[in-house]
Order: structure tokens, then sequence, then C-alpha cells
């Protein structure tokens, strides 16, 4: 089977939606499939220097309607973006497309000539920003999100079905399709990790090697590795870092727009010592860190209504077997059994976490415990080539049903 990848944003890129992309189009293809991906990134240069024009253009929308300049800034490399559409799905004969959020959808439906169903993915929700409503002077506003929902429903008329990354995601798709009197087909497939990928691999030499490279050679390392947008809460994690003793150092990796905020607050508290910022990092030096890692915080948030779904970064760390601290909110307390295979906090509360943190290191029975349970939960219903089997299954029951 040939299935066409599509989303409205760059691919490959550091991220929980970019490892799920990955891991699914590795699994497809280990399982016999042909897969192609087409992003953002795939715009040619001189093509997205109209872009980069189009907003300038714009530009002095910003002071005057930061929303209406954010619109058109998206529209402009969307009407870029449908050209490639257009030559790219011509070049070969796709049997179905995976749409990975509701405008890739919208799009590839103007341009799908071959009229192969299309499955969307949902790894949020309609309308809801994965990043947040921030009070600053460039931030778009919460009738902002109202215009775009109604926008991304209208994905609900070109699908062929609909897949949540988790339960919640499902069922409010479920209501909103209802509302809008679309009867489609919606499941939920939890996300899931590359078990053979996520494993530690360094010998106990190469372990201290590398962390002598990042000079916490005589530390307990944490890592945190997000992107720094408000909703996955590093800046709560860094927080911590004021209740853990000086043997304790925090790798953050990830960038994002909270940097400077997360940056100003290390300075203001003077945890220079004890926590240091790696910027983006790729699936290489995620797996080096995790080598070298004891703990690894989740300190996820809810905002704008958004809780995280089946954390991939949890996940990839359980797999691991590195015990997580993570927030009590959304797909993370269902995947997440306190005490069995991670531990669970109140949400926004850094001195929690922090004493989390001390409970396990200090009980090295829980400490086995939920490593080693961590790592049997993600290979028994985690495990990458299961995941993408489930959705190969989903894909040809609507190739299947079109016939």
């Amino acid at each position: 089977m040939k299935i066409q990848f599509v989303t409205t944003g760059y691919y490959p890129h550091v991220g929980g939606k970019s490892s799920h992309i990955e891991t699914v189009i590795r699994g497809m293809r280990e399982l016999g499939h042909e897969c192609k991906m087409v992003s953002y990134s795939d715009i040619p240069k001189w093509r997205y220097m109209i872009v980069i024009l189009k907003r300038i253009i714009a530009s002095p929308l910003r002071l005057l309607d930061f929303d209406a300049y954010a619109r058109q800034s998206e529209r402009a490399i969307q009407c870029e973006f449908r050209k490639l559409l257009g030559k790219k799905l011509t070049e070969w004969s796709y049997d179905a497309i995976m749409a990975e959020n509701p405008m890739a959808a919208i799009l590839v439906s103007k341009e799908n000539k071959r009229h192969s169903p299309i499955v969307m993915v949902m790894h949020s929700y309609f309308g809801r920003s994965m990043g947040a409503i921030r009070n600053k002077r460039f931030s778009v506003s919460a009738e902002y999100f109202k215009v775009q929902k109604e926008e991304h429903l209208e994905s609900l008329r070109v699908i062929a079905k609909l897949i949540g990354v988790d339960d919640r995601i499902k069922e409010e798709c479920i209501e909103l399709a209802k509302e809008k009197g679309h009867n489609i087909p919606i499941v939920a497939i939890e996300n899931f990790v590359d078990t053979e990928k996520y494993k530690p691999t360094y010998s106990e030499d190469k372990r201290k090697e590398t962390k002598q490279s990042y000079g916490v050679e005589t530390k307990k390392v944490l890592t945190c590795i997000r992107r720094l947008c408000d909703k996955n809460g590093v800046i709560y994690a860094v927080d911590a870092m004021n209740y853990l003793p000086s043997d304790f150092v925090l790798l953050v990796g990830g960038d994002g727009e909270c940097r400077a905020e997360i940056e100003e607050k290390i300075i203001k508290d003077h945890l220079d010592d004890k926590v240091k910022m790696l910027g983006s990092v790729n699936s290489e030096k995620v797996i080096e860190l995790y080598n070298i890692s004891d703990y690894v915080l989740v300190p996820s948030i809810t905002v704008n209504g958004l809780q995280e779904a089946t954390s991939i970064s949890a996940l990839e760390a359980m797999s691991f077997k590195l015990p997580v601290i993570a927030s009590s909110i959304g797909g993370l307390k269902q995947m997440i059994e306190d005490g069995n295979n991670g531990l669970l906090v109140e949400e926004k509360d850094s001195r929690s976490i922090a004493n989390a943190v001390l409970r396990i290191d200090k009980d090295k029975d829980l400490f086995r415990k939920v490593s080693e349970g961590g790592r049997k939960d993600v290979i028994d219903h985690y495990s990458y080539l299961v995941g993408a089997q489930r959705y190969l299954d989903e894909i040809i029951d609507v190739i299947d049903n079109k016939i």
C-alpha cells in the first residue's frame, strides 16, 4: 500500500508530533508499505521568499490587529504549500492520505485528484493552540482561536476517518462531528515509540565520558526534553531546582517561545550551576541525554483548556527505563500509574516535583519498580510496530469501504 503523509508544519522538527509521524512512517515501512511525506519544509526557497514578502507587506497589521496579521501570515504559506501539494500529489499513485492536522486535510483535499480517502490524525483539539495565548503585545487572542476552530472544522467535510491520539480528543471530536452533522468514523490510537531505539545502550565508561562532556560528571542528572511553550510547563521543572540539593542538575533540551522567560528565571533564581539550557536537540542527541539521565521530568500544564495527550516524551523516557515524574493531567494520568510505572504530581507544583525526585532517589526499591514497570508497560502497550499496524488497519478499513 502507498500512503501520502501531509502536514501543515515543518517536518522534521523537535517535538512529539514530529516524533509520532517519524515513528508511524518507520513502522509502516518495516511492515512493507511505501510512505512519503510533504510539509512546509519542502516548499522551495524561492517560493518561501514569496511568503516572506507577503508577510512584510502585511506587517503594519502587527500593530493594528495582530489577529488579522497572524491569519494573513498563515494564509501566505498555505497558498504556497497548496501549489507544492498540487505538484507532489501528481508524482505517484498513492492509495490513501494521512493528514496530520485539520488544515492539512483541507488543503490536500483541494489537490487530491485521485479522490483517495483522507484519514486525519488529531494531535490536539479543534481551535486550541498547542502553544499558548500569552499576555504580550504580539499574541493572538481567544477570538482568533474561535475563528480558527470554525475554519478547521471544515476538515470534517473532506475526510473519511478521524483518529485521535487519546480518548479525550476522540470524544470531543465525536461531539463536534455530531453538532456539525457529519457521520464519520472516529477512533483513538494512543501514541507509541520505537522501543528498540529508546533503550539504554551506553557502557558505564561511555556514560561517564558523556557526562563529563556536559560538565555533569559528579551530578545526578534530571532531563526535561520538550518544546519550550507554555503547555509543556518547563519553567516548573526549572523552578523545582530551587528545592533540590546541589548534587542535582537539570538538562533542558528544546527551544520555543518561552525560552527567554525560562532563561530570565534561571538568572533571577541564581540557578546557573543547576540548570543547563541545551537548545534544540535531535533524536540522536535525545538518546545521548537519556543515556546519562537518572530521572525525566514531564511538567505539563493546562493551557487554553488543552492538556497533554499520550506524551511521547514520557513514553520515550519510560522505554529507556528512566523514572518519569509527570503532571497528573490529561493523557499523562491515563498512561502513568503513580508508584508503578512513574510518579505523578499536581500541575504547576514545583515543590512537589522536587519532593517526588527526592522520594524516588532515596527509595531504591521504588526506583527499580518504576523503572522496570515503565519499560514493560511501553513494550506491552505502546510498541511502534503495534501502533503502525493499528493505523494501517484503519486505512485499509476506509479503502475497503470506499470500494
